[in-house]
């Protein structure tokens, strides 16, 4: 019903977001999601740290700095090759990067300087900066929905918005979130019943076109951000972290860690 998932998604803090066509849909191995829902789940208090952890059962380094109303520093290594690094836009906005074991970008989440998640992008693993999927979050009918946007090998975007549910699709569903309200599944087929919707068609035939309007909702800053004039954060951005600190113990970094 409409009244159920406005309810579902009222004040609405999305921590992280899987997309089931790339990734398992699981946080436990999401280190990124166990930092981002300790600093709000804390009442914004900086989260600093440099430590070891463990993920998809490998070892790696992870130095981090999240505070308020200052860039987020983010770095994950594994054997001094990059996992994970942040790239800085104009206007607060940055991308967390997930590259492959090929050094390829695999996924890229954009946040905005108050850090609240603004969307994800995937390409493919084997073709440098081919982007196949953009997901971001959409108001609809006081609904927080995410619309994803596929786009084939002809540039041709299909787009869908998926509604959000507290249980799981018995045909799996496509999206899993990690937020303050908890674990919530998104799909198009959690569409409420009594509610009114027509989905836009898919557009574009020579390339990727970008539909503006569609990126157009209650999440995306009033300004337009030049995403490409980026510069890479370094460790100097990680202020009064020494890399020659001696680190913590070893820890699963886990988005189910409880909030102390």
């Amino acid at each position: 019903m409409l009244e159920q998932s406005q309810k579902l998604t009222d004040g609405l803090i999305i921590y992280s977001v899987l997309v089931s066509d790339y990734e398992k849909l699981d946080f436990k191995n999401d280190a990124l999601a166990g930092v981002r829902a300790n600093y709000f789940n804390s009442g914004c208090k900086e989260q600093k740290e440099i430590t070891e952890i463990e993920l998809h059962g490998m070892d790696y380094k992870m130095s981090c700095l999240l505070t308020k109303n200052e860039p987020f520093s983010w770095k994950v290594t594994r054997d001094n090759l990059p996992y994970q690094s942040v790239k800085r836009a104009t206007g607060g906005v940055y991308s967390v990067i997930t590259y492959n074991d090929r050094g390829i970008v695999f996924k890229r989440q954009f946040f905005d300087r108050n850090h609240t998640w603004l969307r994800t992008e995937y390409f493919n693993r084997s073709i440098a900066d081919k982007l196949i999927t953009r997901i971001y979050p959409r108001k609809v009918s006081g609904i927080i929905t995410l619309v994803t946007e596929d786009i084939d090998d002809n540039g041709i975007v299909s787009v869908k918005t998926l509604f959000p549910s507290d249980k799981q699709s018995n045909e799996n569903s496509r999206v899993l979130i990690y937020s303050n309200v908890g674990m919530l599944w998104y799909d198009a087929s959690f569409l409420p019943s009594d509610m009114p919707f027509t989905e836009k068609k898919s557009y574009g035939n020579s390339g990727f076109v970008f539909n503006g309007d569609l990126f157009k909702n209650d999440f995306v800053p009033e300004n337009a951000y030049n995403l490409e004039d980026c510069t890479y954060l370094t460790d100097e951005d990680i202020p009064n972290v020494s890399d020659t600190a001696e680190p913590v113990s070893k820890k699963d970094y886990s988005a189910y860690d409880i909030i102390e």
